[in-house]
């Protein structure tokens, strides 16, 4: 009997070591393919351009067409799912905004081995009518691309633009960077508040771009301050005078 249980146990030791390989296989086989679409996804032309801060970037539905086309022809899939969603209003100084924040949980599977990896992802959309859970949705996509297959695109204007902020993970676990990581980022100078003031002499909408083109606050921050004042980006145009310097100001406490 005693004989009987010891082959058994040795039958099961074997199994499970053949499924811990077979395991480690399919693990392996999938990060090689996702490696090799990152690599893939690299090579990209910059098909956008912001005449605001001049500077040219990649643009969603580029990166989005391409990576269609690079996971069919790599083996694989990739299928969002919103897991948590929340909506609030609040008053700006023109109107009031809803944001809404939504939790996603995007799923890439081996379609050979049918292993697959869950990524939790974080996003926030914003808007003075009801397109907030649809630049929440579209911002929380774009920013896990360029994230997990390391897109380049300079500061990524086209969700800042629609209203959207990112608070996604780049890592393949469920932790979120948070606002004040983007704010506090290692390229951006220490640049005391006393050097900056504001110039009556010079368009509002030139001393934003002066401040995102010296790198002393990014062009998602400030869009940011904009749209929980009432203002779009597009406004900073028509913004003169006092309400020009009172929007500056405000501003610079991100800094």
């Amino acid at each position: 009997m005693e004989d009987i249980m010891t082959e058994i146990e040795l039958k099961t030791m074997e199994l499970k070591h053949t499924i811990q390989e077979l395991n480690l296989k399919r693990i392996a086989l999938l990060h090689k393919k996702m490696s090799i679409a990152t690599s893939r996804m690299s090579h990209m032309m910059e098909d956008g351009e912001n005449k605001f801060a001049k500077f040219k970037y990649v643009t969603y539905n580029q990166m989005f067409e391409k990576l269609s086309t690079i996971l069919q022809e790599e083996g694989l899939s990739m299928i969002p799912e919103i897991s948590e969603a929340s909506s609030e209003a609040k008053q700006g100084k023109k109107s009031i905004n809803n944001f809404v924040t939504l939790v996603g949980v995007i799923e890439i599977t081996d379609v050979d081995t049918g292993y697959q990896i869950k990524k939790r992802w974080v996003a926030e959309g914003y808007d003075a009518g009801d397109k907030a859970m649809y630049k929440a949705e579209t911002y929380l996509m774009k920013t896990f691309i360029q994230s997990t297959f390391l897109v380049a695109s300079g500061e990524d204007p086209d969700g800042k633009v629609a209203g959207n902020r990112p608070t996604g993970s780049p890592n393949y676990n469920t932790n979120s960077n948070s606002y004040n990581n983007r704010k506090q980022g290692s390229n951006q100078p220490k640049t005391s508040k006393k050097e900056l003031k504001f110039d009556p002499n010079i368009t509002f909408r030139n001393q934003l771009a002066s401040l995102i083109n010296d790198k002393i606050l990014t062009q998602d921050i400030i869009k940011d301050v904009l749209e929980s004042e009432g203002y779009s980006f597009s406004d900073v145009v028509n913004i003169k005078g006092k309400e020009a310097e009172e929007m500056f100001n405000l501003i610079l406490k991100e800094v």
